[in-house]
């Protein structure tokens, strides 16, 4: 049962996901803004995405017959003064 809430809420986030980045454009928002947006991320600094500093998982990658292989991700990039500089939504 748990498994099913946690699929819908990864559907609702990658629905959600171009409204949010259009209505509450994330550079320059700091961490803690973002977070109070979003909620803590789910990972930091974890491969394949060392080099960014917050990671939401939005869900199974919906491309094609083979993309629900891979997954779709938030990524954001923290600048030395806690500000969003970077934000991108990816494949692993």
């Amino acid at each position: 049962m748990h498994k099913k809430v946690e699929q819908r809420s990864s559907a609702t986030r990658d629905r959600m996901v171009a409204d949010l980045l259009k209505h509450y454009p994330l550079a320059e928002m700091k961490r803690a803004d973002v977070v109070n947006l979003l909620g803590e991320p789910d990972f930091t600094k974890r491969e394949p995405f060392k080099d960014w500093d917050m990671i939401y998982w939005l869900g199974p990658d919906n491309r094609g017959a083979f993309g629900s292989l891979d997954s779709k991700w938030l990524v954001l990039r923290l600048g030395s003064n806690g500000e969003i500089t970077e934000s991108k939504v990816t494949f692993d």
